[in-house]
């Protein structure tokens, strides 16, 4: 036995005392694995739900402005851009500037095709963006053009936080290849 602040203490009570403090930290812990489940869960639904609501547009400019709206309002992006020049796939595109300082900063940290990649705000040019992220759009060819993403906040953490995206914008571009072939050979 030991006298801790005026009193004694067994070997018993100070094990059960370190045992509820390792019980109350696990269960801390549960919580924050539970919540980030929960999370995931969430945005998996929200990105299926978009996804099937821009497949169901069934025209190619309707889709587009479908995944754009619909990414920016569904999950708070102070922006979203598709860029790229426009042609049968991406008749949309925003062929600017910032293309140009992505393409410039893309080739200083190149990421393979399809792959999430952060990058600062003064590659970005709209007012309010803090951070954004760009998917290349590819579907079965070359890369068509990238649709890029932009926060008010920091809240961009590189493949942590893009996983979802990344699967979600993958099939995009099956879809927008697809889309766009059909359109151009519709003309």
């Amino acid at each position: 036995m030991s006298e801790t602040q005026g009193r004694v203490v067994s070997f018993v009570e100070k094990q059960l005392s370190i045992a509820q403090k390792r019980h109350a930290e696990m269960e801390s812990s549960l919580a924050e694995v539970l919540s980030a489940i929960e999370d995931n869960a969430r945005l998996q639904l929200n990105l299926h739900e978009l996804m099937c609501d821009v497949m169901r547009a069934g025209e190619l400019s309707s889709g587009i402005e479908c995944l754009l709206q619909g990414l920016k309002h569904r999950f708070a992006l102070k922006d979203v851009q598709i860029w790229g020049m426009p042609s049968a796939i991406l008749p949309q595109a925003v062929p600017t500037e910032p293309m140009q300082l992505f393409l410039t900063h893309m080739a200083q940290y190149p990421c393979e095709t399809g792959l999430a990649e952060r990058f600062p705000a003064e590659v970005w040019g709209v007012a309010g963006v803090v951070t954004g992220c760009a998917f290349r759009l590819k579907g079965t060819g070359q890369p068509f053009g990238v649709l890029v993403l932009g926060r008010s906040d920091d809240g961009f953490d590189g493949d942590v936080d893009t996983l979802f995206l990344k699967q979600f914008v993958d099939i995009m571009g099956f879809w927008l290849e697809v889309m766009g072939g059909a359109g151009a050979l519709a003309s």
